[in-house]
């Protein structure tokens, strides 16, 4: 029975961010935030400044970049997610400049510091994430 379990395979193990949404590897540096119902814009880039520094140590200063926006999760099919990055994909425009808050499009990007207030929105009492 123990070499039958250990067979089996098991799905990836998420990290979850301080709103619930998941965080799963994609490929060597990008990741996922997969979606939870309801999520926009402000969830993915709280979640992901969320993993980017309590997971991974990022600087505050650092570039998060859309990797791929908003789709089909490829972790959960079925559900919808966002890949992000720290640096741009190939081919796409740097973006920096912009001032968008958006996950529609490949090389849109903030700050860590700046997607990790979008975390401080929910405050006690008028927080969705809480149960």
């Amino acid at each position: 029975m123990l070499a039958f379990a250990l067979a089996v395979p098991l799905p990836a193990s998420a990290w979850r961010a301080i709103n619930r949404n998941e965080v799963l590897p994609v490929s060597e540096g990008v990741w996922e935030v997969i979606a939870r119902s309801r999520s926009g814009a402000q969830d993915y880039w709280c979640s992901i400044a969320d993993f980017a520094i309590r997971q991974l140590r990022a600087p505050v200063n650092q570039r998060i970049y859309v990797w791929r926006g908003e789709g089909p999760s490829v972790n959960r099919p079925g559900r919808k997610a966002v890949q992000f990055a720290f640096g741009l994909p190939p081919g796409v425009p740097d973006r920096s400049s912009s001032l968008s808050l958006n996950v529609r499009e490949a090389g849109d990007n903030l700050r860590v510091t700046a997607a990790q207030t979008y975390c401080y929105d929910r405050l006690p009492g008028r927080d969705r994430w809480l149960p």
